[in-house]
């Protein structure tokens, strides 16, 4: 008797993004534009409306959506410890009926609140993670034309990165400042991680086949027992897609350590930055 609960929530401030929402599939439907569609110059990249205003995941949410959702998740988290101690607790201390079993459950409950809201805030998180890592993937594909560039197409000798590699982590840096400051650092690792371990595999497959390439044509002056004309430039084909892959690999590497210095030491950064050596040692010999 005497206990009133009526606003015994009054202080906690929440954003209305997050009223009605449901987390029990924060990914299903989600869309995102396709960058490899239409008729884009490369060096334009990704729209800002490509990251930011389509989508239809839970209630029509975009990825701006999804970082909002994310942030107020977070914020609700960290402002129910406070709300617990200045509004809860000295209201129900002020009561005429004192019930510490009353007090612990729900301090408990609010907790229990408090962890909700911050798993809602890591499903968000990862789908945003996955759409952007996706995302700069795709910018990755302009790699598997550069053997068309070079071969029997009397080209100069490479001598900067292709245009494409400055774009492959625009997804990542038109989101980057919206991640909540708690996860900003993990996950934009994350997305250089997952996109690092693609770009390694394809440049892998093209050296692979550049190789494949140049042993049959050697084989087959050997077998004809004649001798091609060597380009003016005295660097081969073979060497010429070789260099462009160490340029590029080379800006790759400069753009994700800029970001954070110390992702360098990834796995894969470390094993794309080895590869793109070796091209460019074989190239130059």
């Amino acid at each position: 008797k005497g206990l009133k609960t009526d606003d015994s929530t009054k202080g906690l401030k929440t954003d209305d993004s997050t009223k009605g929402l449901k987390t029990d599939d924060p990914t299903k439907g989600l869309k995102t534009d396709d960058p490899s569609k239409g008729s884009r110059n490369e060096d334009q990249g990704p729209r800002a409306d490509d990251l930011a205003t389509k989508g239809s995941g839970p209630a029509g949410l975009s990825i701006t959506d999804c970082l909002k959702v994310m942030e107020n998740s977070e914020q609700v988290a960290r402002q129910i410890p406070s709300f617990f101690e200045i509004t809860v607790r000295p209201h129900l201390l002020s009561c005429t009926v004192n019930s510490p079993h009353l007090l612990d459950k729900l301090q408990e409950g609010l907790e229990e609140a408090g962890d909700r809201f911050r798993t809602i805030a890591s499903l968000y998180g990862g789908t945003v993670v996955a759409v952007v890592s996706q995302q700069c993937m795709q910018n990755l594909e302009p790699t598997h034309t550069i053997p068309r560039l070079y071969r029997r197409t009397n080209r100069e000798v490479p001598t900067k990165p292709s245009s494409y590699v400055t774009i492959i982590l625009k997804p990542l840096l038109g989101v980057h400042m919206g991640l909540s400051e708690v996860y900003r650092k993990d996950w934009s690792c994350k997305v250089i991680d997952t996109t690092t371990q693609r770009y390694l595999e394809i440049i892998t497959e093209v050296l692979t086949s550049v190789r494949k390439t140049e042993d049959s044509l050697q084989k087959l002056k050997r077998t004809r027992k004649s001798v091609v004309p060597d380009e003016s430039t005295g660097i081969s084909d073979d060497n010429k897609i070789r260099l462009q892959i160490a340029f590029d690999v080379e800006q790759y590497y400069s753009d994700v350590t800029s970001l954070y210095p110390d992702i360098a030491t990834l796995s894969s950064v470390v094993q794309l930055q080895e590869t793109g050596q070796i091209a460019k040692t074989t190239a130059q010999t």
